[in-house]
């Protein structure tokens, strides 16, 4: 596989060529390829891995939407755009209140808030289930749900906290910070 052909490169500023070039080949190359339904994994943390390195490839991250422990253990993985609004645990206002001396009133300290809830539909769904019925053997199996995206994927994946991590650079800059503490 051309990793030069994946989306994200193909539009990247050259100093970035680099870094992606060695965050992708950190994984095996088959995971850069499109899921599939029915495809097995060892584990969820793996299926997870597998789905971001996936997502680095063409320019977008996944979350972990809902976990269902009970009977049939599943993980829903989305697109991070998947919600149509952005939830507010803060119970902070909508927009910024100032008085006429331009003093904030409200507990919402700037207007800055990107627009990230695109209501994208992309979604895999994990389940760890029998091989076969009745079989005892289990396995972790994956089914996508939707491959289709309601948004412009990024051209460079690093707009996303949970792709540049997976950078030796980034990963060498916590250490140093951590060495300097």
């Amino acid at each position: 596989m051309d990793l030069t052909a994946l989306p994200t490169f193909q539009n990247l500023p050259a100093y970035l060529c680099e870094p992606i070039l060695r965050a992708v080949q950190v994984n095996p190359l088959q995971w850069l390829l499109p899921p599939y339904t029915d495809d097995e994994f060892d584990s969820s943390e793996q299926c997870l891995a597998c789905l971001q390195a996936f997502a680095l490839g063409q320019g977008f991250a996944v979350v972990t939407d809902k976990v269902n422990r009970d009977r049939t253990p599943r993980w829903q993985f989305r697109c991070i755009h998947h919600s149509s609004r952005t939830q507010n645990h803060r119970k902070l206002e909508q927009e910024v209140e100032k008085d006429n001396k331009n003093a904030i009133l409200t507990n919402r300290k700037r207007d800055g808030r990107v627009q990230q809830k695109l209501d994208c539909q992309w979604e895999c769904v994990l389940s760890y289930k029998g091989v076969s019925r009745g079989s005892s053997e289990k396995t972790y199996r994956l089914t996508v749900k939707c491959c289709d995206h309601s948004h412009e994927l990024y051209s460079n994946p690093f707009a996303y906290k949970v792709q540049l991590k997976q950078t030796s650079e980034y990963k060498q800059l916590v250490n140093k910070s951590l060495i300097l503490i």
